[in-house]
């Protein structure tokens, strides 16, 4: 996370009327800390990103951190994170969690706090717990918090077992976003096959479980490219093949799948 350099130029032209081509770090850390010390919040947790980064400044992670919590003290969440990443970085986990909690539990949280926030009572066994924040954290759309969400409904952590609403979230963190060249979580795409092959919260559709193994191949998942083998090799769900069969064995035995180096002897390669 941080500041664009875009953003922070859109800063300084209007604020000391500088020209966008005369602009360095230095007007933006000054800038910034001026406003700062005027109790302007955005400047104040800017100053602190500024010091903890070294922008404009050299770095001074005690600045930085005060900075970061006179603006967490006046509400801003994303201070908040900071604070708790910061600690975390030094091992202070009680003060780490307690940062977390606060940028979790804010309104409009912020949903990779929450994520932290479900991984510590993950930590802890308490699992209605981090069920809970795993679920707010996905519905802000986190994709690591949809895929852990997912996982839970499955398997029954922490909330009933619900196979039809883990297919809803693997689906969510599968989706790919080419905006941000995302392929979509591999994992949640070969669960999703794995869901479509065996009919769980889905009807049984080996065409579709092809499909969401194709995508997770493609992306060097190697159970997947196994998985996607095996249907080659098979004809299941696809036009049986032998070379598309090595093809993906290959791929799997590359990528460490013991099983797809014992399939390959069975056609008399290695």
């Amino acid at each position: 996370m941080g500041f664009s350099k875009k953003l922070m130029i859109g800063a300084v032209v209007a604020v000391m009327g500088v020209a966008a081509s005369a602009y360095n770090d230095k007007d933006f850390f000054n800038v910034h800390k001026e406003y700062a010390g005027k109790g302007d919040v955005p400047a104040k947790l800017n100053t602190g990103w500024n010091y903890s980064n070294g922008v404009g400044t050299p770095k001074n992670p005690g600045a930085a951190r005060s900075y970061y919590r006179d603006a967490a003290n006046k509400g801003d969440i994303i201070a908040m994170f900071y604070l708790g990443m910061d600690f975390e970085a030094q091992r202070r986990y009680n003060d780490a969690i307690t940062w977390y909690k606060k940028a979790a539990d804010a309104k409009n949280g912020h949903e990779v706090a929450m994520f932290k926030v479900a991984e510590f009572y993950r930590k802890k066994k308490d699992w209605k717990n981090a069920a809970v924040y795993y679920k707010k954290s996905a519905e802000k759309g986190y994709v690591p918090a949809q895929v852990e969400y997912a996982e839970f409904c499955a398997m029954g952590t922490g909330v009933p077992m619900n196979w039809k609403e883990a297919v809803r979230w693997y689906e969510k963190a599968a989706k790919p976003n080419a905006a941000i060249g995302f392929a979509g979580d591999t994992k949640s795409q070969f669960r999703l096959a794995e869901c479509y092959e065996k009919g769980r919260g889905v009807a049984k559709n080996m065409k579709k479980a092809v499909e969401f193994y194709q995508k997770a191949a493609a992306e060097e998942h190697a159970e997947s490219q196994f998985r996607l083998a095996e249907c080659y090799a098979k004809g299941n769900g696809v036009a049986k093949s032998k070379d598309w069969a090595v093809y993906w064995y290959r791929k799997a035995a590359t990528n460490g799948i013991a099983k797809a180096r014992e399939a390959l002897k069975t056609y008399g390669l290695n």
